[in-house]
């Protein structure tokens, strides 16, 4: 019976000869080793292109310590490039809304002062205004501190506006006069009950702006942290539109930070000029001749 060699197909007598071929015949050999070369199976690391015969092999390549680093560092490179792309986009957008807005305040600005100089608030004789200063309670700090935990979210989510609404229903509300629109001269009572005239409302500002600050803080940060999450949300499914919302929306909030913020140290942030507009509206009276 011969024995033929799977190989190079030649045949011997034995099983022994044939093993003693295999094993030492050079062009058997080589045959075997292409033959191997063809079966064998090659496993890719897909971060370093490094390769490897056996899987276990690759698997202790993925999971030693320096190969782990740089696992990592490829996939921080990477989110730091999609969020540096997201911030240029949301950064062109806020630019672009910040325009629009201004557009839009400018023009409310000039439809307000028109109203304004037409009607000039609730119309009374000067005896009647001096009543009604001598009449009002005083704005002293314990009032202005009372009326802080009345700040709410919602008054927050609506920026300027909403910090005006505030301020008028349950800090000044009776209790602050506007004299002079022109001016926007106000006045009312301090803590000892003396009548102040407090040209564009600086110093009660100031007053405010310290009792509300951390309350404030509190609210627009909560509100900020919402929206970034729904911003990153609409970003990932393509809505442009809801994306903008979310952003001018932000923008009324990062407003009122700044305006609170600066309003402490007695300085004028964006959106002043609304809010005390909004306010001498609500508190002033156009004075008629006796």
């Amino acid at each position: 019976m011969s024995h033929v060699c799977e190989f190079c197909t030649r045949s011997y007598a034995t099983t022994s000869s044939l093993r003693n071929h295999q094993k030492r015949a050079m062009f058997c050999l080589e045959i075997q080793k292409q033959q191997h070369a063809r079966k064998v199976k090659i496993y890719r690391c897909e971060l370093c292109n490094k390769t490897f015969t056996l899987k276990h092999h690759l698997r202790d390549h993925l999971t030693a310590k320096p190969h782990i680093n740089r696992e990592l560092q490829n996939q921080v490179k990477e989110l730091h490039l999609q969020m540096e792309a997201q911030k240029q986009h949301y950064e062109r957008e806020i630019k672009k809304l910040k325009k629009q807005i201004k557009q839009r305040d400018n023009a409310i600005k000039t439809l307000a002062e028109r109203a304004i100089d037409r009607a000039g608030g609730k119309t009374v004789n000067k005896t009647h205004q001096q009543n009604l200063i001598l009449n009002m309670q005083p704005i002293t700090d314990e009032h202005i501190r009372n009326s802080v935990q009345h700040l709410q979210r919602a008054h927050v989510e609506r920026g300027i506006k909403g910090f005006a609404d505030f301020a008028l229903e349950y800090v000044l509300k009776d209790r602050i006069i506007c004299v002079d629109f022109s001016r926007k001269k106000l006045k009312y009572k301090d803590d000892e009950e003396k009548v102040v005239t407090d040209p564009e409302m600086i110093h009660l500002m100031q007053r405010m702006c310290d009792a509300v600050y951390e309350r404030n803080e509190l609210l627009v940060q909560e509100v900020i942290d919402e929206i970034q999450q729904k911003v990153l949300k609409c970003y990932r499914n393509d809505d442009d539109l809801k994306t903008n919302l979310l952003l001018s929306q932000m923008d009324k909030v990062t407003t009122l930070r700044l305006f609170v913020s600066k309003g402490r140290n007695r300085e004028k942030a964006e959106g002043y000029s609304e809010f005390l507009r909004r306010v001498c509206a609500d508190s002033g009276f156009k004075i008629i001749e006796e």
